[in-house]
């Protein structure tokens, strides 16, 4: 098996090596599944389940004599022959989303499509697709397979390893009971026992009757709904498909009992808004091959691809998110669950990408980001990259689990109950996020620029109300290496900054600035680094997520950074550690438009550092990124300090522009006041800062 998944086998396979005829290979998951395989190029074939989730590995071994599989499942003996040429339904994905954008109408067609085809080598004729709002239990209990172009790509969850489409067949396999007549064995299902939910207006395809032959393409589920009356969020429903194909379930077939076999279901969400989505950004030099997987939401790396790649390494930032709270259970956050199941918590919700009506995120190459100097003021160049756009929400869940004794808050509600827990009005802040990540294209003669993107987050009021005492934080698992067990933060509240590395080979450093800093700007509130060791306390998510509105909120740990005990000086975990970056106090006006919006911001970055240990090491990364979104200015000289040297060079430059050089790297460095010009008032305002105590320098947002 593909290595990421190999723990889902939990037995020994079985080699035909039948005489005259195509060896195969046969295995069993934990998951329900018999699959069948192509032996010399390992190729899915096909596969039978068992509607009855044993999830027993070790009955489940198959052994084959004289042309006979014999399996063992449950309390049950199944045998496999050799027999005719049949059909065999496969079913390709079973849990589809498909977004409903806002302001749809009552009757709007929509298609999940590539559900299932035809495995066999004889027609498959589908006597029905049934709609329920209620499951038979016989989904596979694995994370959805996504479709579609809008839905988040690149991870290949195991579901695609079940269900890849045969190139090839084994054309002289059948399974027991397939040459019984089925028009002798199977009841008459009645489509009144279905109860569609009041959305689904009726069935479009496949109509009852269809065929499906061999080598057709996969078959859609159309669907005709009311769109006006999708709500935002996750609408989930099933659909049963109805066939000829006599033992889908070897447990459950037809011949076991003609009244109550199982029917095979998909899970079907109809999603109110936006689907999650990603883009894939390039950065920095280009013989590096920087890129950054960029999502529609507070999501930041996923743990089933790389990401964030920096200097050709791609694997250190594993899993990350974006985090907002006001309360301690008032949390909103996207990402992957820390707790090895493969759901996600799902309370930042992909919305319209802001300026436009529509969710496709926007991704444009090639544009402008400004003018820099590479020869110290002397000139200033265009400086290009990209810029990705999107649009989020918050809604928070509310995952108070009464069916727990005693009744608590359950952050794994999803992994006890296979669902979403409900959202809740009153715990969600109410805000919308204009989201922009920003990434220059470099070349050796800028220096740290191409080690960092931006993130650059816009909030403001959807309902005109304000939110105080709310913060945003990160939460990250970045495998630094060369060792991650060894991981360890950083932080250093003058140039705003923390970062994670390997305490013993302290060569690599990945971590994240928060912008704006110095002056009257306030830095990163603190970083915190735990141990994340299977059953430590960063994998018991009652216990983080407990944790996580005090380590953003309390006084306690302003400007500090906290490790775990027994992390310092230096121990080596038995697994790895993840980081806590409280970025910022985010409170959130009455106002409900952009340009009055709260920006919260920071730049992602990765180093290979000849001691990433050392603080001052980061100082210039953290220093260019601040200048370069507008801030940190006053610093016309470059030199990391505001003093004397500067207001000469600055005063040089504003009485005679041709015949000395500029503020640089960003010319705007030198606009003190913040006014768009370059003027003496800007020599005053430097000199009343520094000789009288004066205002500190302002900043604009340049990105």
């Amino acid at each position: 098996t593909d290595g990421g998944f190999a723990h889902n086998w939990l037995m020994d396979g079985m080699l035909s090596c039948e005489p005259g005829a195509p060896d195969f290979y046969m295995a069993a998951m934990r998951e329900d599944y018999l699959n069948v395989f192509n032996a010399d190029d390992g190729t899915q074939l096909w596969h039978r389940r068992f509607a009855l989730q044993q999830n027993r590995g070790h009955r489940t071994a198959p052994v084959m004599d004289d042309g006979h599989v014999l399996y063992a499942w449950g309390w049950k003996l199944f045998c496999l022959t050799n027999q005719t040429d049949r059909q065999r339904l496969s079913v390709l994905d079973y849990k589809v989303d498909v977004p409903v954008e806002f302001g749809g109408g009552a009757s709007e067609m929509v298609t999940f499509p590539d559900i299932f085809e035809n495995a066999g080598c004889a027609p498959l004729t589908i006597f029905g697709v049934y709609i329920d709002d209620a499951s038979n239990g016989t989904v596979p209990p694995v994370a959805a397979f996504t479709t579609g172009e809008e839905q988040v790509g690149h991870s290949e969850q195991y579901l695609a390893k079940m269900t890849n489409k045969a190139d090839e067949l084994v054309r002289n396999v059948a399974d027991l009971g397939a040459n019984v007549a089925i028009e002798n064995m199977r009841s008459s299902s009645s489509r009144a026992a279905y109860a569609p939910p009041a959305f689904v207006n009726g069935l479009v395809s496949p109509t009852p009757g269809t065929i499906v032959n061999p080598g057709d393409p996969p078959v859609d589920i159309v669907l005709d709904i009311n769109a006006a009356s999708i709500t935002r969020g996750a609408h989930t429903f099933y659909a049963f498909i109805d066939s000829d194909d006599p033992d889908y379930f070897l447990d459950s077939a037809y011949m076991d009992d003609n009244a109550n076999y199982q029917i095979p279901a998909v899970q079907l969400t109809i999603v109110g808004g936006c689907l999650y989505a990603d883009e894939e950004m390039e950065f920095g030099n280009s013989s590096d091959l920087n890129f950054a997987i960029v999502f529609n939401s507070g999501k930041l790396t996923d743990g089933d691809f790389d990401c964030f790649n920096v200097d050709g390494e791609g694997g250190q930032f594993w899993q990350a998110g974006l985090m907002f709270g006001n309360a301690k259970y008032r949390l909103a956050f996207h990402s992957n669950n820390w707790s090895g199941g493969a759901w996600e918590w799902t309370t930042l919700l992909a919305d319209v990408n802001c300026g436009t009506s529509m969710c496709e995120m926007g991704h444009d190459s090639n544009v402008l980001l400004g003018y820099i100097s590479k020869d110290q003021g002397g000139t200033y160049e265009p400086l290009y990259g990209e810029v990705v756009t999107f649009g989020f929400v918050d809604s928070v869940a509310n995952y108070f689990d009464t069916l727990l004794a005693p009744a608590r808050w359950n952050w794994l509600w999803k992994d006890d109950y296979g669902t979403d827990p409900p959202f809740d009005d009153t715990l969600t802040m109410g805000f919308k996020a204009c989201g922009k990540v920003i990434g220059a294209y470099t070349d050796d003669t800028v220096g740290v620029l191409d080690n960092f993107v931006i993130y650059r987050y816009a909030l403001y009021s959807r309902y005109g109300q304000a939110v105080n005492n709310m913060y945003a934080a990160t939460f990250d698992d970045y495998d630094t290496g060369p060792n991650n067990a060894n991981n360890v933060t950083g932080y250093d509240v003058a140039h705003s900054v923390g970062w994670t590395y390997d305490c013993a080979t302290p060569e690599i450093a990945f971590g994240q600035v928060k912008i704006p800093f110095g002056g009257c700007y306030e830095p990163m509130v603190n970083a915190k680094c735990m141990d994340a060791r299977p059953g430590g306390f960063w994998n018991d998510s009652a216990l983080w997520l407990d944790s996580a509105y005090y380590w953003m909120s309390s006084p306690s740990l302003y400007h500090t950074v906290t490790h775990q005990p027994g992390i310092l000086p230096c121990v080596s975990s038995s697994s790895d550690r993840n980081a806590w970056f409280t970025i910022q106090k985010a409170d959130l006006a009455s106002w409900t438009t952009e340009p009055e919006s709260t920006i919260v911001c920071f730049a992602s970055f990765g180093m290979l550092t000849a001691d990433a240990s050392d603080p001052t090491t980061f100082f210039p990364l953290a220093n260019t990124a601040n200048k370069w979104a507008g801030f940190g200015r006053g610093d016309v000289n470059d030199d990391g300090a505001i003093n004397l040297v500067d207001i000469i060079y600055l005063a040089n430059f504003v009485l005679d522009p041709i015949n000395n050089n500029g503020p640089y790297p960003f010319k705007y460095s030198g606009d003190v006041n913040a006014d768009g010009s370059y003027t003496t008032a800007d020599v005053t305002y430097l000199i009343d800062y520094y000789f009288n105590g004066g205002a500190d320098p302002l900043g604009a947002w340049e990105i």
